[in-house]
Formats: C-alpha cells, structure tokens, sequence
C-alpha cells in the first residue's frame, strides 16, 4: 500500500470475517482471555460488545505486555472495569517486573478466576504462535475441550512445515458464491481459491495459509483435502466446512457454497 497506491486509485473491501466470535455470551459462564500487546485488539471489541449487553457472564482479561507503559488501551480497558466491576476483572502480566506468563500461572490463575463449571467456560486467545500454543497445550493438560479454546492468529506461523510429496490432479468443481453458480477446473496442486481467483471469482481471503479463516465455506458434495488448517475445529470439519487457501479437491465434482 506504501509504494504502490496513488490518488484515484479504488480499493475494495470485504465484510468482516472469521470464527473468533463470541456466542451465548449471556449465560452463567467464565469468558476467559488472554491476550499479548496489540493482541488487545479483538479482545477489547468482544469485551465491549458482550458488556454493553445484558448478560450472566464474567469475563476475565489475562492481558502480558513489556511494561506498563507498553499497555494499549490502557485507559479505556480500566474504565470498562470501573463501570462493570461485577462483570469484568483484568490482570496485568508485565516482562518488566517478572511475571511473564508461563504454563504455571496460566493454571494457577484461570483456577483462580473461574466462577462457574470449567467444562462451561470459553477461552480467547490473541497474540504470538509460541504464546497461543503454550496456552492452548496448558489448557488442554487441565482437562479443558478443544471446542472451549478459540485462536485468533494475526502473523503467519514461522515454524517449518515438513514438506509433501503428494500431488493432487486436475478435478472438476462447482462454486456457488453470491446467489450464482460457476463450473470451473482446479488444476494440478492448485489449491480451490487459486482456482478461483484465476476464473475471476472474486472470493474472500486473507492470510492463504490456513490460519484467518476468512475463505471459510461449506462443501456440500464431494471431499476436500485441506494442506493445512489452524482454525476449524473437529466439529467444523464433521459439518463440511473447509479452508478454500488451502483445501485442494480429491474427487471429481465437489460442490462448494459460501454463506
């Protein structure tokens, strides 16, 4: 956008997208989310939304930064305190006076702060790949479900992945997006949105690394092989729903539709 936009030039938007969204946010349950520097960002959108919101649920904020002066929103997140005390504590884990978060006290404090059942409550995570991952392991070793652990990923994973040797061959497929069908041919090791995209489709994407879960769609006929995917859950894929980024077609006239 730096180098390239100039005066005049149109750019196009899509709606908001993904699967880091808050559901049944009024009943008894714990909300709990830990979030790392600017990982604030959908975190304070959420807390906003459910708190301006009648409701029976606590949340609890598990916020890491350098310092305190690192802390963005610093203002505004202790006025949401003061105005909802009842509903909404914060605790600050802050580098510069050694409480870092590790597994420790990820256990010692998500015991501490639950009110209700654990097996009701809801995790929301945001921030680094090597943070996210430590709590999502940490919550698992406590017993909580998979389907209670909600990523939102906003840097592209930098571990290496061990490559492939499979080759996916040209199949046939029907996308229906905005009310209209296409017919169009996947070719070899091409992934459906690079289909797509190439047959002037214009379907939503972001990362195309199977980590945002903006090209999320339904496949209502056939099978999908996804190369890589961070975000569907068990119960996603039991429904049909794949990553177009990275879901290649395995058999000939998959259908795919798009909410």
């Amino acid at each position: 956008m730096l180098s390239k936009i100039k005066v005049g030039d149109v750019l196009t938007a899509v709606n908001p997208a993904g699967v880091f969204t808050v559901g049944n946010y009024g009943a008894e349950k714990d909300l709990v989310y830990f979030a790392a520097g600017s990982g604030i960002t959908p975190v304070l959108s959420h807390l906003k939304y459910i708190l301006n919101r009648q409701g029976k649920s606590k949340l609890h904020l598990l916020y890491s930064n350098r310092d305190q002066h690192s802390i963005l929103f610093y203002n505004e997140l202790n006025e949401l305190v003061t105005k909802y005390p009842d509903r909404l504590n914060i605790t600050n884990l802050l580098s510069s006076e050694a409480n870092r978060l590790n597994n420790y006290k990820v256990e010692q404090l998500v015991k501490q702060q639950l009110q209700f059942s654990a097996a009701r409550a809801e995790f929301y995570l945001c921030g680094p790949f090597a943070y996210m991952r430590m709590i999502s392991l940490t919550l698992l070793y406590m017993g909580i479900e998979a389907r209670q652990i909600h990523k939102e990923n906003f840097v592209l994973e930098t571990v290496p992945v061990t490559g492939t040797l499979k080759t996916y061959p040209p199949q046939n497929i029907r996308i229906n997006f905005g009310g209209e069908w296409h017919d169009i041919q996947v070719g070899e090791n091409q992934s459906i949105l690079q289909a797509a995209l190439q047959n002037n489709i214009p379907l939503p994407y972001s990362c195309r690394h199977g980590i945002c879960s903006a090209c999320i769609a339904n496949c209502k006929y056939g099978k999908v092989e996804m190369t890589k995917n961070e975000v569907l859950t068990d119960a996603d894929l039991t429904d049909g729903r794949i990553l177009t980024c990275t879901g290649h077609a395995i058999t000939d006239g998959v259908e795919i539709t798009f909410p």
